[in-house]
C-alpha cells in the first residue's frame, strides 16, 4: 500500500519512461501493477535485460525500432481470418524489417546473452514482407503491381479519363458560341458544358441542372454520359480487385501469424527494457544487485527532484545494520522526501528500471512495499487525521510479514505527544519481532531515547546548520536531530513575544543538561561524518592512483615482451633469408669449385646459432650482481643488449651499446657469451659470398659513412650496414653522404624507397644529425 502522493510519483515515474517507447503496446500496457516483478526470478531477468541494454548503449551501438502501433487488435483480426487494411500491412510490413534488423543487429553478439538468445528467435518472414513491399504503397494504397488484372483495369481508367477530357474539349469549343462561359462547369461532381438558355436545342445531351438566374443551363452530351459510366464500370472493377489483393494477403498474414505474434513480443520487450535503460541513463541510476535481506543504498537521491544541486544520502537497513532506523531532525529537513525516495527505489527496481543512486546498492525482493506519508491526507475525507493514520497502521499490522518494507512519515502523528511516542516505540517493537525492514520519521523525544538505546534499530538524524539555520538534506546515521520548530518560526516571521514565551516554557519542562548533551553530541557526529567523508573521498583518489599505476607498470611489461618478441621474429626471419640466399650462391657456385660446401655449412651454423639463442633467453631474467670486472669485457643487461666496458667505477659501469655511450649500474648485468654476433669468417674462404652474410660483428656503429666513395661501392656498403643493424635490433641509423652533387644521396634513398619491408621512414638530418649531408633511417 502507499498513500496518494506516493502513487503519484511512481506515475510520474512511469509517464517518464513511456516517453521512451516505441511500442505503443507497452505504452497502453506498462502499468504498476502489470509489470512489477512477481518473485526474484523475474526480478533477475529484469535485471539481466536491463544490464545488456545498458552496455549496448555504452557501446554505442546503435538500437532502433519504429513507433508501431498497438498491434493485438490486426492478430485478433487475422484470427477471425479477417481482411486488413492497406495501413494495417504497413504495420505489419515495420514489425517484419524491425525483425530483420534487429536479428542482423544482434544475432552474432553472444556477449548480450539474452538480447542474443532472443534474436535468434526473431522471424522477419521475408516472403511475406517482399509480397507487402511489392503490393502496398508507402502512402497506403494498393500499387498497380498487385495483379495484372489491377494493373491493367487501372490502365483502362486511366484512358477512359484522357477520353473524356479530350471530348470534353472538344465540345467545348464546338459549340463555344453557345456556351455562357469557356470554363467546364462541375454541377453535382459532374463536368459539363454551360449553354445559353437560348441556344439549349444546339447541344445534345442530358440536362442536369440551371444556373440561379435561370438564362443558363448545364449540359452533359449523351457520348460523355456514356465514357462515364464505362468509367463508373471500371472503377467499380478496379475496387474488387483491390479487395481480392487484400484478401489474399491477409491469408498470407494468417499463415505466418505465429510468428508475427512472437517477434512482437520480443521487440516489445526489447522496446521496453531499452527505454528504461535510456530513461536510467537519463538520471545517472545504477542497477542494484539482488541481495537475501539487505536494502543498501548508496548515494540515493529522489528521481523527480528538481535542484541545481541535489544532496545524495546513504542507507543500509539489515545485513550487518538493524533492520530498523529511526529518523528525526528539523522540521522542512528532507525527511519526508528521503524515504521516498527509499520507497521509489524499491519499486522502481522491481519494475525492472534502474535505482536513484549514483553508487552501486542492494536491495532484497520485497514482496509488499507499506508507505505511510506524513501529509496528513485522510485514507476517508470524513476520518480526522489521526484515525486515518491508525487504519494505514492497522492495515500494515493485518498484512505485512518478514518480507515487507514498512515505511511510516511521523509515526503516531496527530495525538498528543506521550499517546503518540508510546504508539511509536510500541510500533517499532512489533516490527522488529516481525523482522521486517522498518524505517520511521518521528520529532518524539520519548521514540528517540529509546531507539538510541535499542540494539535492533539505528538511529539517524537530518543534518542542521546551527550557522545559518538551516537544514543541509544530508542524513548523518547513528545520532539524533532535534525539531527547530522554534528556530525556523523565528524565520518565518512568527512575532518575537511568542516565541520568547515559547522558549521559556520550553525550557521549564526539558532537561537542559540532555539537550545541550544530545546537541554536542550531533555537531560532534556530524564533524566525524564530514571527516570520514573526506577520508573516503582520498582513500577513493589513492585506490584509482594505485590501479592507474599498476596498470602502467602491466602495460610497460607487455609492451617489453612484445618488443622482444618482435625483434626475435625479426632476426629469425632475416637469418632464414640469409640462408636460402646463401644456399642460392652455393647452387651457383659449386660446379666452379669456388668454394667449400664445409665453409658455406659453417656459415649457416653460424647464423643459426643466433636463433638458438634468441630462443633459449628468457623475456624477462635478473642477474645476480657481477664482481671483477674489467674493461674491455663484454657484457648484457635485462633487455638483452650486449655492449662493451669502457669504465669500472665502484658499483657505476661506463658501456659502448652499438655506438651508445651509457653509464649505469652493475646490478641486473651478466658476462656475454660468445655468439655467432662475434665470428669473422675469413675472406679467403668465402669471397664468393656477400660479407653482410657472415660479417655480423658487435663492432657495427649507428652511423655509416660513404662519403667520396663510387656509387656502387657506397651501395655495397650501406647494403651490408644496413643488414647488419636489423640483425642488432637498431630502429634509427644515419647515413652520411655529404651534400654534393647528391648523386650518393639519390642512390640510398632509391634503395630506402624500394625497401619498405624494413624501412619504416627516412629523413635529412636535423640541427647536429648532419643536417643535408646525412640520412637519418628508421628501421621497422
Amino acid at each position: 500500500m502507499a498513500n496518494n502522493t506516493l502513487h503519484d510519483e511512481i506515475s510520474i515515474v512511469i509517464e517518464k519512461l513511456k516517453e521512451r517507447l516505441s511500442f505503443d503496446e507497452n505504452k497502453e500496457t506498462f502499468s504498476f501493477d502489470s509489470c512489477l516483478a512477481k518473485d526474484i526470478y523475474q526480478l533477475q531477468e529484469y535485471h539481466e535485460y536491463l544490464e545488456e541494454f545498458t552496455r549496448l548503449i555504452s557501446n554505442h551501438i546503435e538500437f532502433t525500432l519504429p513507433s508501431l502501433p498497438n498491434l493485438q487488435e490486426i492478430f485478433v483480426r487475422l484470427e477471425k481470418q479477417s481482411v486488413l487494411s492497406p495501413f494495417d500491412f504497413l504495420s505489419i510490413f515495420d514489425l517484419l524489417d524491425a525483425s530483420e534488423r534487429i536479428y542482423d543487429l544482434l544475432s552474432e553478439k553472444k556477449e548480450y546473452f539474452h538480447l542474443n538468445d532472443d534474436a535468434l528467435d526473431l522471424n522477419p518472414v521475408v516472403t511475406l514482407k517482399r509480397s507487402i513491399s511489392s503490393m502496398i504503397e508507402s502512402d497506403g494504397t494498393v500499387s498497380d503491381n498487385a495483379s495484372s488484372k489491377l494493373r491493367d483495369v487501372r490502365s483502362k481508367i486511366r484512358e477512359t479519363r484522357r477520353d473524356l477530357t479530350n471530348i470534353m474539349n472538344t465540345y467545348r469549343n464546338r459549340y463555344s458560341t453557345s456556351l455562357s462561359s469557356d470554363v467546364i462547369a462541375l454541377k453535382g461532381g459532374q463536368e459539363a458544358l454551360p449553354v445559353k438558355l437560348s441556344c439549349k436545342g444546339s447541344v445534345k445531351g442530358a440536362t442536369i441542372g440551371y444556373s440561379s438566374t435561370g438564362e443558363t443551363v448545364f449540359i452533359v452530351p449523351y457520348e460523355v454520359i456514356d465514357l462515364q459510366n464505362h468509367l463508373s464500370s471500371l472503377l467499380q472493377e478496379e475496387q474488387d480487385e483491390i479487395v481480392k489483393v487484400l484478401h489474399d494477403l491477409s491469408l498470407k498474414c494468417q499463415k505466418s501469424l505465429p510468428q508475427l505474434r512472437r517477434d512482437n513480443e520480443i521487440l516489445a520487450k526489447f522496446d521496453r527494457f531499452y527505454a528504461s535503460a535510456q530513461y536510467g541513463l537519463s538520471y545517472d541510476g545504477t542497477i542494484a544487485s539482488i541481495s537475501e535481506k539487505e536494502l543498501s543504498l548508496n548515494a540515493l537521491f529522489h528521481p523527480l527532484l528538481r535542484a541545481k544541486k541535489v544532496v545524495t544520502n546513504s542507507l543500509t537497513l539489515g545485513g550487518k545494520e538493524p533492520q530498523a532506523m529511526l529518523i528525526s531532525g528539523p522540521n522542512a529537513g528532507g525527511k519526508s522526501i528521503l524515504i521516498k525516495a527509499v520507497a521509489l527505489s524499491v519499486y522502481m527496481n522491481q519494475l525492472g528500471l534502474m535505482i536513484p543512486c549514483h553508487q552501486d546498492s542492494s536491495i532484497p525482493f520485497v514482496k509488499k512495499v507499506f508507505f505511510i506519508g506524513g501529509d496528513n491526507q485522510s485514507v476517508m475525507d470524513n476520518l480526522s487525521t489521526f484515525s486515518s493514520h491508525l487504519l494505514g497502521i492497522k492495515t500494515i499490522i493485518d498484512s505485512a510479514d518478514e518480507n515487507s518494507l514498512v515505511i511510516i512519515d511521523e509515526v503516531g502523528e496527530g495525538t498528543s505527544p506521550k499517546d503518540g511516542e508510546a504508539l511509536g516505540v510500541a510500533l517499532l517493537k512489533y516490527f522488529e519481532r516481525l523482522n521486517c525492514l522498518t524505517l520511521l520519521t518521528s520529532h518524539f523525544d520519548g521514540m528517540k531515547i529509546y531507539a538510541s538505546s535499542d540494539p535492533l534499530a539505528q538511529i539517524a538524524a537530518m543534518e542542521f546548520d546551527n550557522t545559518s539555520l538551516t537544514p543541509t538534506y544530508r542524513l548523518l546515521v547513528h545520532t539524533t536531530g532535534k525539531s527547530y520548530g522554534i528556530l525556523l518560526a523565528r524565520q518565518l516571521g512568527l512575532k518575537e513575544e511568542i516565541l520568547k514565551d515559547a522558549i521559556a516554557f520550553q525550557n521549564e519542562r526539558s532537561n537542559r543538561d540532555t539537550d545541550a548533551l544530545m546537541e554536542k553530541l550531533t555537531e560532534q557526529v556530524s564533524i566525524n561524518e564530514k571527516k570520514q567523508r573526506e577520508l573516503d573521498n582520498k582513500m577513493k583518489d589513492l585506490d584509482r592512483i594505485i590501479e592507474k599505476k599498476q596498470k602502467a607498470i602491466d602495460s610497460l611489461n607487455q609492451e617489453k615482451n612484445a618488443i622482444k618478441m618482435k625483434a626475435a621474429q625479426k632476426v629469425d626471419r632475416l637469418v632464414e633469408e640469409r640462408i636460402k640466399e646463401i644456399d642460392k650462391i652455393w647452387e651457383q657456385k659449386q660446379s666452379s669449385g669456388e668454394m667449400k660446401y664445409s665453409e658455406v655449412s659453417q656459415a649457416k651454423g653460424e647464423l643459426n646459432k643466433i636463433k638458438t639463442q634468441e630462443e633459449k633467453e628468457p623475456v624477462l631474467k635478473s642477474f645476480p650482481v657481477l664482481t671483477d670486472l674489467k674493461v674491455g669485457e663484454l657484457v648484457e643487461d635485462e633487455d638483452g643488449r650486449r655492449g662493451k666496458i669502457l669504465e669500472v667505477k665502484k658499483k657505476e659501469v661506463l658501456l659502448d651499446l652499438d655506438g651508445l655511450r651509457i653509464r649505469r649500474g652493475i646490478s641486473g648485468l651478466k658476462r656475454a657469451k660468445l655468439t655467432a654476433k662475434d665470428v669473422k669468417v675469413k675472406k679467403e674462404y668465402t669471397s664468393s659470398i656477400d660479407t653482410a652474410y657472415l660479417n655480423i660483428s658487435p663492432s657495427q656503429g649507428m652511423e655509416c659513412n660513404i662519403i667520396g666513395m663510387h656509387v656502387d661501392e657506397a651501395m655495397r656498403k650501406v647494403v651490408s650496414f644496413l643488414d647488419s643493424s636489423r640483425l642488432h635490433h637498431f630502429t634509427c641509423v644515419r647515413i652520411i653522404h655529404g651534400a654534393g652533387t647528391f648523386a650518393l644521396k639519390n642512390a640510398v634513398w632509391k634503395y630506402l624507397a624500394n625497401h619498405k619491408e624494413f624501412v619504416k621512414d627516412y629523413r635529412f638530418g636535423q640541427e647536429g644529425e648532419g643536417g643535408l649531408g646525412a640520412t637519418v633511417v628508421h628501421l621497422k
